[in-house]
Protein backbone atom coordinates (compact mmCIF):
# COMPACT_ATOMS: atom_id res chain seq x y z
CA UNK A 1 0.00 0.00 0.00
CA UNK A 2 1.13 3.11 -1.17
CA UNK A 3 1.43 6.00 1.55
CA UNK A 4 1.47 9.63 0.79
CA UNK A 5 4.47 11.00 1.90
CA UNK A 6 2.87 14.51 1.81
CA UNK A 7 0.54 12.93 4.70
CA UNK A 8 3.35 11.97 6.34
CA UNK A 9 4.86 15.06 6.53
CA UNK A 10 1.95 17.06 7.74
CA UNK A 11 1.78 14.48 10.77
CA UNK A 12 5.29 14.26 11.54
CA UNK A 13 5.05 18.40 11.64
CA UNK A 14 2.23 18.67 13.34
CA UNK A 15 3.39 16.42 16.17
CA UNK A 16 6.40 18.01 16.93
CA UNK A 17 4.46 20.97 17.30
CA UNK A 18 2.66 19.40 20.03
CA UNK A 19 5.56 17.52 21.21
CA UNK A 20 8.57 19.56 21.46
CA UNK A 21 8.80 21.49 24.72
CA UNK A 22 10.39 24.02 23.47
CA UNK A 23 6.86 25.04 21.49
CA UNK A 24 6.38 26.11 25.57
CA UNK A 25 2.75 25.83 26.96
CA UNK A 26 -0.17 25.91 23.73
CA UNK A 27 -3.98 26.91 23.02
CA UNK A 28 -6.07 26.05 20.97
CA UNK A 29 -9.31 28.36 20.17
CA UNK A 30 -12.54 27.67 18.09
CA UNK A 31 -14.07 31.10 16.75
CA UNK A 32 -11.84 33.35 18.21
CA UNK A 33 -12.70 36.71 18.64
CA UNK A 34 -10.55 39.40 16.57
CA UNK A 35 -7.34 38.93 15.00
CA UNK A 36 -3.45 38.78 14.86
CA UNK A 37 -3.40 40.81 11.40
CA UNK A 38 -4.18 44.25 12.14
CA UNK A 39 -6.55 46.24 9.13
CA UNK A 40 -4.29 48.80 6.60
CA UNK A 41 -6.47 51.46 7.01
CA UNK A 42 -5.18 53.26 4.17
CA UNK A 43 -4.90 50.16 1.55
CA UNK A 44 -8.25 51.02 -0.88
CA UNK A 45 -9.12 47.15 -1.44
CA UNK A 46 -8.91 46.29 2.63
CA UNK A 47 -12.02 44.23 3.97
CA UNK A 48 -13.20 46.99 6.31
CA UNK A 49 -16.11 49.35 6.71
CA UNK A 50 -15.02 52.51 5.56
CA UNK A 51 -16.69 55.29 3.75
CA UNK A 52 -15.49 58.62 1.87
CA UNK A 53 -16.34 61.81 0.30
CA UNK A 54 -13.45 62.98 -2.33
CA UNK A 55 -12.80 65.54 -4.76
CA UNK A 56 -11.24 64.01 -7.90
CA UNK A 57 -8.93 65.67 -10.48
CA UNK A 58 -8.08 63.78 -13.73
CA UNK A 59 -7.05 64.51 -17.01
CA UNK A 60 -5.51 67.66 -15.66
CA UNK A 61 -8.75 69.35 -14.52
CA UNK A 62 -11.02 68.96 -11.28
CA UNK A 63 -13.89 67.49 -12.29
CA UNK A 64 -17.41 68.70 -10.84
CA UNK A 65 -18.45 65.70 -8.86
CA UNK A 66 -18.05 63.85 -5.69
CA UNK A 67 -16.63 60.59 -5.61
CA UNK A 68 -17.77 58.42 -2.88
CA UNK A 69 -16.58 54.82 -2.14
CA UNK A 70 -18.18 52.95 0.38
CA UNK A 71 -16.59 49.57 1.59
CA UNK A 72 -18.11 47.11 3.08
CA UNK A 73 -16.39 44.35 4.75
CA UNK A 74 -15.72 42.09 7.34
CA UNK A 75 -13.25 39.31 8.75
CA UNK A 76 -13.54 36.45 10.87
CA UNK A 77 -10.96 33.43 12.07
CA UNK A 78 -12.07 29.95 12.61
CA UNK A 79 -9.25 28.55 14.55
CA UNK A 80 -6.68 29.55 16.22
CA UNK A 81 -3.39 28.20 18.17
CA UNK A 82 -0.81 30.19 20.35
CA UNK A 83 1.65 29.30 22.60
CA UNK A 84 3.44 31.03 25.60
CA UNK A 85 6.27 32.32 23.88
CA UNK A 86 4.31 35.12 21.27
CA UNK A 87 3.74 33.23 18.53
CA UNK A 88 0.55 31.80 16.90
CA UNK A 89 -1.19 30.41 13.95
CA UNK A 90 -5.15 31.43 12.61
CA UNK A 91 -7.09 30.86 9.99
CA UNK A 92 -10.30 32.85 8.81
CA UNK A 93 -11.94 34.09 6.34
CA UNK A 94 -13.23 37.69 4.38
CA UNK A 95 -15.90 39.04 2.40
CA UNK A 96 -15.78 42.88 0.94
CA UNK A 97 -17.88 44.88 -1.47
CA UNK A 98 -16.24 47.81 -2.55
CA UNK A 99 -19.37 50.11 -4.25
CA UNK A 100 -18.68 53.60 -5.63
CA UNK A 101 -20.82 56.45 -6.17
CA UNK A 102 -20.85 59.72 -7.69
CA UNK A 103 -22.44 63.33 -7.38
CA UNK A 104 -22.38 65.23 -10.28
CA UNK A 105 -22.82 68.97 -10.62
CA UNK A 106 -24.93 69.08 -13.50
CA UNK A 107 -25.60 73.02 -13.36
CA UNK A 108 -29.07 73.46 -12.33
CA UNK A 109 -28.55 70.14 -10.38
CA UNK A 110 -27.08 67.52 -8.49
CA UNK A 111 -27.04 64.11 -10.22
CA UNK A 112 -26.37 61.21 -8.20
CA UNK A 113 -25.46 57.49 -9.31
CA UNK A 114 -24.14 54.01 -8.76
CA UNK A 115 -20.88 53.84 -10.82
CA UNK A 116 -19.30 50.32 -9.54
CA UNK A 117 -19.21 47.17 -7.22
CA UNK A 118 -16.08 45.29 -6.81
CA UNK A 119 -16.66 41.85 -4.79
CA UNK A 120 -14.25 39.87 -3.18
CA UNK A 121 -13.86 36.72 -0.89
CA UNK A 122 -10.86 35.81 0.39
CA UNK A 123 -9.44 32.55 3.03
CA UNK A 124 -6.61 33.90 5.20
CA UNK A 125 -3.73 32.37 7.27
CA UNK A 126 -2.23 34.33 9.96
CA UNK A 127 1.55 33.04 11.57
CA UNK A 128 2.55 36.12 14.41
CA UNK A 129 6.05 35.44 15.67
CA UNK A 130 6.54 38.28 18.51
CA UNK A 131 7.07 41.35 16.37
CA UNK A 132 6.15 40.01 13.24
CA UNK A 133 3.00 39.00 11.34
CA UNK A 134 2.78 37.03 8.41
CA UNK A 135 -0.19 36.89 6.49
CA UNK A 136 -1.59 34.37 3.44
CA UNK A 137 -4.16 35.05 1.03
CA UNK A 138 -5.89 33.78 -1.82
CA UNK A 139 -8.99 35.78 -2.71
CA UNK A 140 -11.33 36.00 -5.57
CA UNK A 141 -12.27 38.85 -7.31
CA UNK A 142 -14.93 40.00 -9.95
CA UNK A 143 -16.17 43.69 -10.71
CA UNK A 144 -19.15 45.36 -12.45
CA UNK A 145 -20.56 48.35 -13.61
CA UNK A 146 -23.58 49.79 -12.30
CA UNK A 147 -26.76 50.50 -13.85
CA UNK A 148 -26.69 54.05 -13.60
CA UNK A 149 -22.84 54.44 -14.95
CA UNK A 150 -23.64 52.23 -18.15
CA UNK A 151 -26.89 53.64 -18.97
CA UNK A 152 -25.72 57.15 -18.96
CA UNK A 153 -22.40 57.12 -20.65
CA UNK A 154 -24.89 54.27 -23.29
CA UNK A 155 -22.59 50.99 -22.90
CA UNK A 156 -24.01 48.38 -25.23
CA UNK A 157 -20.93 46.37 -25.50
CA UNK A 158 -19.03 44.36 -23.11
CA UNK A 159 -16.80 45.83 -21.00
CA UNK A 160 -13.16 44.33 -20.02
CA UNK A 161 -13.01 42.04 -17.36
CA UNK A 162 -9.41 42.73 -16.04
CA UNK A 163 -10.65 43.01 -12.54
CA UNK A 164 -11.79 39.77 -12.41
CA UNK A 165 -9.48 37.12 -11.41
CA UNK A 166 -7.06 35.22 -8.24
CA UNK A 167 -4.55 36.13 -6.20
CA UNK A 168 -2.42 34.88 -3.71
CA UNK A 169 -1.02 37.57 -1.53
CA UNK A 170 1.90 37.23 1.46
CA UNK A 171 2.40 40.09 3.48
CA UNK A 172 4.39 40.83 6.40
CA UNK A 173 3.96 43.51 9.28
CA UNK A 174 6.29 44.26 12.02
CA UNK A 175 5.19 46.75 14.61
CA UNK A 176 7.54 48.84 17.13
CA UNK A 177 6.78 51.07 19.44
CA UNK A 178 3.97 53.61 17.74
CA UNK A 179 5.04 52.33 14.07
CA UNK A 180 3.53 49.80 11.86
CA UNK A 181 6.36 48.86 8.65
CA UNK A 182 4.36 46.23 6.37
CA UNK A 183 5.24 44.66 2.98
CA UNK A 184 3.96 42.08 0.13
CA UNK A 185 3.62 40.66 -2.83
CA UNK A 186 1.19 39.22 -4.77
CA UNK A 187 0.33 36.87 -7.76
CA UNK A 188 -2.65 36.37 -9.87
CA UNK A 189 -2.95 32.72 -10.93
CA UNK A 190 -6.03 32.59 -12.88
CA UNK A 191 -5.49 30.23 -15.30
CA UNK A 192 -7.13 32.58 -18.35
CA UNK A 193 -6.91 35.74 -17.18
CA UNK A 194 -6.74 39.27 -19.15
CA UNK A 195 -4.79 40.75 -16.05
CA UNK A 196 -0.88 40.99 -15.68
CA UNK A 197 0.53 38.72 -13.07
CA UNK A 198 2.37 40.68 -10.38
CA UNK A 199 1.77 43.01 -7.83
CA UNK A 200 3.48 44.62 -4.46
CA UNK A 201 2.40 46.18 -1.39
CA UNK A 202 4.55 48.63 0.87
CA UNK A 203 3.06 50.72 3.74
CA UNK A 204 4.18 53.01 6.83
CA UNK A 205 1.22 53.52 9.83
CA UNK A 206 2.16 55.33 12.64
CA UNK A 207 -0.35 55.77 15.82
CA UNK A 208 -0.29 57.31 19.19
CA UNK A 209 -2.64 58.24 22.20
CA UNK A 210 -2.92 61.74 22.84
CA UNK A 211 -1.44 63.35 25.84
CA UNK A 212 -3.67 63.00 28.82
CA UNK A 213 -6.42 61.02 26.77
CA UNK A 214 -6.18 57.84 26.26
CA UNK A 215 -9.28 57.16 24.26
CA UNK A 216 -8.04 59.61 21.33
CA UNK A 217 -5.20 59.01 19.15
CA UNK A 218 -3.19 60.65 16.56
CA UNK A 219 -3.04 58.28 12.89
CA UNK A 220 -0.94 58.88 10.10
CA UNK A 221 0.25 56.80 6.99
CA UNK A 222 0.89 56.05 3.48
CA UNK A 223 0.23 53.07 1.33
CA UNK A 224 1.68 52.15 -1.76
CA UNK A 225 0.42 49.52 -4.07
CA UNK A 226 1.87 48.81 -7.58
CA UNK A 227 0.85 46.81 -10.31
CA UNK A 228 2.49 45.00 -13.54
CA UNK A 229 -1.14 45.45 -15.28
CA UNK A 230 -0.36 49.54 -14.67
CA UNK A 231 3.27 48.95 -15.61
CA UNK A 232 4.51 48.86 -12.17
CA UNK A 233 3.11 52.67 -11.77
CA UNK A 234 2.99 53.46 -8.03
CA UNK A 235 -0.63 54.35 -6.64
CA UNK A 236 -0.03 55.84 -3.25
CA UNK A 237 -2.49 57.15 -0.34
CA UNK A 238 -2.00 59.60 2.49
CA UNK A 239 -3.86 59.72 5.59
CA UNK A 240 -3.59 61.71 9.05
CA UNK A 241 -6.74 61.95 11.45
CA UNK A 242 -7.77 60.93 14.84
CA UNK A 243 -8.75 57.93 16.68
CA UNK A 244 -11.94 57.93 18.60
CA UNK A 245 -12.29 54.85 21.78
CA UNK A 246 -8.67 53.95 20.95
CA UNK A 247 -9.23 51.74 23.81
CA UNK A 248 -12.40 49.84 22.84
CA UNK A 249 -11.89 46.68 20.74
CA UNK A 250 -13.93 48.54 17.40
CA UNK A 251 -12.27 52.48 17.20
CA UNK A 252 -13.46 55.04 14.96
CA UNK A 253 -11.39 56.26 12.91
CA UNK A 254 -11.34 60.08 11.22
CA UNK A 255 -9.36 60.40 8.00
CA UNK A 256 -8.02 63.23 5.68
CA UNK A 257 -6.63 61.46 2.69
CA UNK A 258 -5.28 61.52 -0.51
CA UNK A 259 -4.44 59.42 -3.28
CA UNK A 260 -2.59 59.49 -6.18
CA UNK A 261 -2.47 56.80 -9.26
CA UNK A 262 -5.01 54.66 -11.14
CA UNK A 263 -8.37 54.38 -10.04
CA UNK A 264 -7.99 51.97 -7.11
CA UNK A 265 -11.61 50.23 -7.91
CA UNK A 266 -13.80 48.80 -10.92
CA UNK A 267 -12.43 48.11 -14.94
CA UNK A 268 -12.00 51.73 -15.21
CA UNK A 269 -8.67 51.23 -13.22
CA UNK A 270 -6.74 52.21 -16.04
CA UNK A 271 -7.66 56.05 -15.20
CA UNK A 272 -5.49 57.94 -13.89
CA UNK A 273 -6.38 60.18 -10.82
CA UNK A 274 -5.98 62.15 -7.70
CA UNK A 275 -8.26 62.12 -4.62
CA UNK A 276 -8.94 64.05 -1.51
CA UNK A 277 -11.14 64.32 0.88
CA UNK A 278 -12.26 62.83 4.48
CA UNK A 279 -12.86 59.67 5.29
CA UNK A 280 -14.36 57.33 8.62
CA UNK A 281 -12.92 53.69 9.33
CA UNK A 282 -14.62 51.41 11.52
CA UNK A 283 -12.81 48.10 12.57
CA UNK A 284 -15.14 44.61 11.43
CA UNK A 285 -12.95 41.70 12.65
CA UNK A 286 -15.17 39.93 14.51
Amino acid sequence: MRINIKIISFVSLISWLLLNPAIGKSQFTFLPEGSYFKTIILDPSASQLSGSLLGIHSKGDLEQKVYAPINLGIRKMYFRWEDDLERGFELGIEFAIHSQFTVIDVGSNYLGGFQNADYRIAGVAHLVRRLHTYRFTIFHQSSHLGDDYIIRNQIVSPTSNVMNYEQIDVTRSTEIGNSRYYVGAGVNFSPNTVRERLAAQVGYFYSRPLTGNPELGFLAGTDIKIFQQNDFQPNFKLGVGLEFGRTKAKPLRLMLEYYNGHLPYSTLEYQKVQLFGAGLYFDTNI
